[in-house]
């Protein structure tokens, strides 16, 4: 039975806040990673189609189904096998925990230097610094990053049932009240 919104609302790439976005895609086994204002600029340029999602017979989302190469900046991160093991984000799992477990997947790569974001790099002139071993000064500023799990995005298409695509959300509903 459907408790929540049926009503698709204007919800996505196009209205959120953030700097980065990050799409996780198990099956194709790789991370990719562009500014949000590229994603916008890729659906505003009117060459992708608009498709519906839909979750047990009800519209639930919308958004463009756009090939990765064709997103500018976008950079394909792959990881090891025993990262996505480790990840275990399973087809079967509900859409709330496969964001989760693509958000912790995300954090643990953060962590560990593994996501390539702008940072400020300072060529270091002094001579001691350097022989030191600090050629260069490297920092970041928050960046505010939206993950999504794009269970079947990315990839070469068609192999391990990718799409070669990733999904840009323009809108959804919530009909069952699931966060």
């Amino acid at each position: 039975m459907n408790s929540g919104n049926t009503q698709l609302v204007d919800y996505g790439i196009q209205n959120e806040n953030s700097d980065f976005r990050v799409h996780v895609c198990p099956l194709a086994k790789c991370v990719y990673v562009y500014p949000t204002f590229c994603g916008v600029r890729a659906i505003k340029s009117g060459k992708y189609r608009k498709v519906p999602v839909y979750t047990n017979g009800v519209e639930t989302a919308q958004g463009y189904i756009v090939p990765y190469s064709k997103i500018e900046n976008c950079v394909a991160v792959e990881l090891l096998d025993r990262t996505w093991e480790e990840a275990n984000i399973l087809e079967s799992l509900s859409e709330q925990e496969k964001g989760a477990r693509a958000e912790a997947l995300i954090v643990k790569i953060l962590q560990l230097g593994f996501l390539p974001l702008p940072q400020t790099a300072i060529v270091v002139t002094d001579a001691e610094t350097q022989i030191a071993g600090g050629d260069i000064l490297a920092s970041s500023t928050e960046k505010k990053i939206q993950v999504k799990c794009d269970f079947k995005g990315g990839g070469q298409g068609d192999i391990n049932r990718c799409t070669g695509n990733l999904f840009l959300q323009i809108a959804e509903c919530n009909p069952n009240s699931t966060h």
